[in-house]
């Protein structure tokens, strides 16, 4: 066996190449931008032998005899481009088109453009030019695409049908954290993966790729943002953005300074008969959090194909927050009102910064080498008031509790053409964490810390002819952790696990095909929740984390057939240890836990078809999915699986050439996915987007516009029967300016995150 993976993972399979030869090539304009469109024909004499389209900046042609031929190429506001030539081998060109100047008395132009378009188990969201590109922010951007739904505390996304995904910007992992502060300037496209190869860590089932956009000038680059939204306070987000082009050398700067006036809430109840007892309680919290974040890099272009690259982020915010709770305890027949006030006040910084250098190959091979380093940390003084009704008394309880996180990474990828049609990629990486937090509650202090290191290496090789492309892929990782958890012994678990994928894809013509997916991916818990700090409710009850929460495994079988740009897609999953929040009873504290578990196995299979429509200023992407999952666990109670619906529309009107109007819906039906009902949401969003003066762009937005997205759900799960209602907070009226001046040229600018797990500091 272990023959057998050293050979996969270091050696391709060699594939005999065809006897005739191949043309390929990559066209720009004079800015360096890639060509999207364009024909390409092959003439041998006056005989047309090969035609072709530009796809992307790109096309290849195959199975070409030896011999001369012209090649002419035609693109819309180009040059023609007509060239001799005589293949004796193969041949990779790189083309550079000029614009044709033609003088125009006036012209106006009135285009909607694809919002969304499809490749096989990929989605492309196009940001650049569209009125997403107008959101001030990269999260608010990320909310209005389809099948993506973010937290009520926008710290966590999730894909339906997928869970939460990996988040990579310019082919790296990155945090959610990174992600908002992110300038949506820099944006070009987000691709969802929902087949990731292997060089994409295991960690998660899908991956949202953020592409990042080029600028075709030279100089100074300087955007600024101001928003101002009414949710159930005033929040204020001021954005700047910074960069500066010179010869190889290429520097970036942003800063926010956002004043954030947060509210949660959230309420259940719960019977523990056991116990003889019942309980209910509503809780509400309000946050006035001051928050900056800083950011910057460093890109130096050594020459076309190499760099190195430097950034650095940091965030810190200081947050003084009051959590406010009413409870009802019955036990047996007693009644108990207990009103709890607890004023807290908390920090948090964040930090992370990453180095990194690419060099490519002739015949586009290419090889990355990066290290990163990140530490988070959270500290939260908590003095909290009980006040009893039968008989009237009050307590009082003094906590401090903090949480750090320590964490480096280095990484390596290697990509090498090692035949005509077959590709091999391999690399490996390592991650080294260090998580402790502690707890002082009335002067006992009690401490627990999580050490985890993580070494993987992968390979995948792939291989494309004309209308089939394969590609096979494997990753292993050892995973080494050592939990302290007083007063418990100290435990040390070491596994090791297979990642196979396959990916198939066979194209039934040129508007037609059909691609296949299986593969297997880990969900690790997020550092914050592997911990043995809590969130004090009232006396009876705290949200708690666990620190010996396992790892959910899943295997992932779909296929998907695509004609057009329209999309059939079919998906079953098996998963092992999947983790969800329930209520328990702590025998060892009397109280109840709020906590995250895991579940023995959970299923599910979705059938999903996405539509776009236009028509003159008119388009629309509408997606529509039958939806089911079963959850097991024999210390719950079983109930009948039942499948649900979800939805998501999205209509742009392009009113003139520089405002539009945008408005979008999405729900899901109710649900039982075997142990939780879960009810069905609803929710409209609205946007109108005009430029003023050139140079500002105004954009008034209206998010959930009927105040009505909630999450509920009831279950019986460890001989507790509960019902958990959370309210959100993402009803909101915006009105947001941004101001751009752009004079950069030629924009180079590359940096990639390396920390994988980085996702898990939240």
């Amino acid at each position: 066996m272990k023959k057998f993976l050293i050979t996969f993972l270091f050696f391709p399979f060699f594939i005999n190449a065809q006897e005739h030869l191949a043309l390929k090539a990559t066209l720009t304009d004079q800015y360096e931008v890639p060509i999207l469109y364009g024909d390409v024909l092959l003439y041998k004499n006056t005989t047309l032998v090969k035609h072709t389209t530009i796809n992307k900046g790109t096309f290849s042609m195959d199975e070409i005899p030896s011999g001369t031929y012209t090649l002419k190429i035609s693109c819309l506001g180009y040059e023609p481009i007509e060239k001799t030539m005589t293949l004796y081998k193969n041949v990779q060109l790189n083309l550079v088109l000029h614009e044709i100047a033609t003088a125009l008395d006036e012209i106006q132009l009135q285009v909607v453009k694809k919002l969304i378009t499809y490749e096989q188990g990929s989605t492309l969201i196009h940001i650049e030019k569209s009125i997403l590109s107008k959101e001030t922010s990269s999260i608010a951007l990320l909310a209005k695409i389809p099948n993506i739904q973010i937290s009520a505390d926008k710290r966590e996304i999730s894909l339906i049908g997928k869970g939460i995904p990996l988040l990579y910007f310019g082919g790296q992992k990155i945090s959610m954290d990174d992600f908002k502060s992110i300038s949506v300037d820099d944006i070009k496209k987000i691709e969802i993966i929902n087949t990731p190869p292997s060089r994409y860590e295991a960690n998660g089932r899908a991956v949202i790729l953020i592409h990042r956009k080029k600028s075709n000038t030279r100089g100074t680059a300087f955007s600024l943002t101001e928003k101002i939204a009414k949710k159930t306070y005033f929040n204020n987000y001021l954005g700047a953005f910074l960069t500066h082009k010179r010869d190889q050398l290429e520097l970036k700067l942003d800063g926010s300074y956002n004043q954030l006036n947060v509210w949660e809430s959230n309420g259940a109840s719960y019977v523990l008969p056991m116990q003889q007892t019942a309980s209910d309680y509503l809780v509400t919290a309000t946050t006035n959090r001051t928050q900056f974040i800083v950011g910057g890099g460093m890109y130096y272009q050594f020459n076309k194909a190499n760099y190195l690259s430097f950034g650095t982020r940091f965030r810190t915010q200081h947050e003084p927050f009051s959590i406010d709770t009413e409870t009802r305890i019955i036990n047996q027949a007693e009644v108990q009102d207990i009103l709890t006030l607890s004023d807290n006040r908390g920090t948090r910084q964040f930090m992370s910064s990453n180095v990194n250098y690419t060099r490519e190959f002739k015949q586009t091979g290419s090889l990355f080498l990066g290290g990163q380093y990140t530490t988070y940390k959270k500290g939260v003084d908590n003095t909290i008031f009980n006040h009893y009704t039968s008989p009237p008394s009050s307590t009082t309880l003094n906590r401090h509790q903090d949480f750090d996180v320590e964490t480096f990474t280095g990484k390596a990828d290697l990509m090498y053409p090692v035949q005509k049609r077959t590709t091999l990629e391999a690399g490996f990486n390592y991650a080294s964490t260090l998580s402790t937090s502690g707890v002082v509650l009335e002067g006992t202090k009690t401490t627990s810390s999580y050490n985890e290191h993580i070494y993987g290496v992968y390979s995948d090789i792939s291989y494309h002819q004309k209308k089939l492309e394969l590609r096979l892929g494997l990753r292993i990782e050892n995973t080494q952790v050592r939990i302290e958890n007083q007063p418990t012994p100290v435990k040390q678990l070491r596994t090791s696990n297979l990642f196979p994928k396959l990916n198939v894809t066979y194209k039934l013509d040129s508007t037609q095909s059909l691609n296949f997916n299986y593969g297997t991916s880990i969900n690790r818990p997020n550092y914050t929740t592997v911990t043995s700090t809590s969130a004090f409710i009232n006396p009876a009850l705290e949200f708690r984390g666990a620190i010996e929460l396992k790892p959910t495994l899943t295997d992932e079988l779909s296929a998907v057939f695509q004609v057009h740009n329209y999309r059939f897609t079919a998906r079953y999953f098996s998963s092992k240890n999947p983790v969800y929040y329930s209520i328990s009873y702590d025998d060892q504290t009397a109280k109840s836990i709020m906590s995250p578990k895991n579940f023995n196995r959970e299923v599910g299979y979705s059938f999903a078809t996405d539509i776009p429509v236009s028509y003159k200023f008119w388009t629309a992407n509408n997606s529509l999915s039958v939806q089911y999952t079963n959850l097991k666990d024999e210390r719950s109670v079983a109930r009948k699986a039942t499948p649900f619906l979800y939805f998501s529309t999205q209509h742009q009107f392009k009113i003139t050439s520089l405002s539009s109007f945008h408005i979008t819906a999405w729900g899901q039906t109710k649900r039982t996915e075997g142990i939780f009902n879960r009810y069905g949401q609803l929710v409209f969003n609205a946007a109108f987007q005009t430029r003023l003066f050139k140079h500002i762009d105004l954009t008034i937005s209206y998010n959930d516009i009927f105040a009505n997205l909630t999450y509920k759900d009831d279950y019986t799960i460890d001989h507790v029967t509960a019902s958990s209602l959370f309210y959100t907070d993402v009803n909101e009226l915006g009105i947001s300016l941004k101001y751009s001046f752009d004079a950069i040229k030629r924009s180079a600018y590359k940096n990639k995150d390396v920390d994988d797990q980085l996702h898990r500091v939240r």
